[in-house]
């Protein structure tokens, strides 16, 4: 179906894969974010604030936006830039092509060239620690009351604008009885061996992991983390492939009837086969959260800041989720959403309270869940 075409919108989520980052790509930002010089950051009071005269002149200025390619409403910027003649925006995606780290240095060495971008809570932790995170006056978006508090909570560094939780996908029809755990998926798997398809992606798979264990899925434990290795071994004996693309789909013609992926992917299968289910087990899970910041050293902050409330404005925020198919963070607007995704029960905020979204755990920890994660595929 076309409006759930962005779930195709899998394709962004792997132009940037959470749990790659490269042991140099971090350390860099960290050299970086560690300067602590006054060529690092703007003040963002002075950033920020503005006369009642400023407030109500003609908005001007060029935007430079760091964005996944087409992830934005399909008319959302030509609409604001109609509004405001003054505003030309470009997207940039020049960044989304290796890592969360590859994000946050990009910005950190280029932090004049970006007003604004679409960033994780891992990456927008990274920049705000390096200073180069801009502080939104958010009077000037009220807009963000239409977003769910419990989100807004966990994204304070802008506007929260979508997320994902992981869980499990299934053929209704072909497993019995269904999985409610993962603990019921690591009982089932060698019933089902080679029918069950995962990701290849280090965080989004030793989160399961770590739940079923009963750890949190940001532990920075090396014991934890080694269990959860063991446990993704034992897994693995019955898992078909470990793919980053496509993974759901399986379970639309049959060729697997498990899919451990996220609730976007299977959400899109859902539109194509009736019988797959989506679980989002009893232990809890894991997601990421995202939303638009600003760049500290933007002279353009209150362009960005009504760039942000626009977003956020129903009918173009609505028209941004019905383009990606993504979990969406205003729950008012699904009125204005096309049924297919409305009545969907496996994207959305459903069962948030047992999500444990996503942290920057420091460049060791980072680099030792990329190499238990090479373990565990060579094992």
């Amino acid at each position: 179906m076309t409006h759930l075409r962005a779930l195709s919108g899998i394709s962004r989520r792997e132009l940037l894969r959470r749990g790659a980052a490269t042991g140099l790509g971090v350390a860099g930002l960290g050299a970086l974010g560690g300067c602590g010089d006054s060529n690092t950051a703007a003040p963002a009071a002075a950033s920020t604030t503005s006369s009642a005269a400023a407030a109500n002149a003609p908005l001007t200025g060029h935007l430079e936006f760091l964005n996944y390619p087409q992830w934005i409403g399909p008319h959302e910027v030509a609409d604001f830039q109609h509004e405001h003649p003054g505003v030309t925006i470009s997207q940039n995606n020049s960044a989304y092509t290796n890592s969360d780290s590859g994000v946050a240095v990009t910005v950190a060495q280029n932090p004049g060239q970006f007003d604004m971008l679409l960033a994780d809570i891992p990456v927008s932790g990274q920049l705000q620690a390096g200073g180069f995170i801009a502080t939104f006056d958010f009077a000037r978006i009220p807009n963000i009351s239409l977003v769910d508090s419990r989100i807004r909570k966990l994204y304070p560094w802008g506007i929260p604008t979508d997320f994902g939780k992981m869980g499990i996908g299934y053929r209704k029809d072909l497993v019995k009885p269904a999985p409610r755990s993962w603990a019921d998926l690591w009982d089932m798997a060698p019933k089902y061996k080679g029918k069950i398809v995962a990701y290849n992606l280090d965080r989004d798979m030793f989160g399961p992991a770590l739940r079923y264990l009963g750890y949190s899925i940001n532990t920075r434990s090396n014991a934890e983390l080694q269990k959860a290795k063991q446990a993704l071994i034992h897994l693995k004996a019955s898992v078909k492939a470990f793919k980053a693309v496509d993974i759901a789909s399986e379970l639309v013609k049959g060729t697997a009837v498990i899919a451990m992926t996220n609730d976007y992917d299977v959400a899109l299968a859902q539109t194509q086969n009736r019988n797959i289910g989506w679980v989002l087990p009893s232990e809890g899970t894991s997601g990421y959260l995202e939303g638009i910041a600003g760049v500290s050293h933007s002279q353009h902050l209150p362009v960005v800041e009504a760039f942000a409330n626009f977003h956020l404005a129903p009918v173009n925020y609505a028209s941004f989720v019905a383009a990606t198919g993504t979990s969406y963070t205003e729950p008012g607007i699904r009125s204005r959403l096309p049924k297919a995704i409305a009545t969907s029960s496996t994207i959305g905020a459903f069962g948030l309270d047992k999500v444990e979204f996503e942290q920057y755990l420091g460049k060791d920890t980072t680099q030792l869940i990329s190499t238990l994660w090479e373990q565990v595929q060579a094992a």
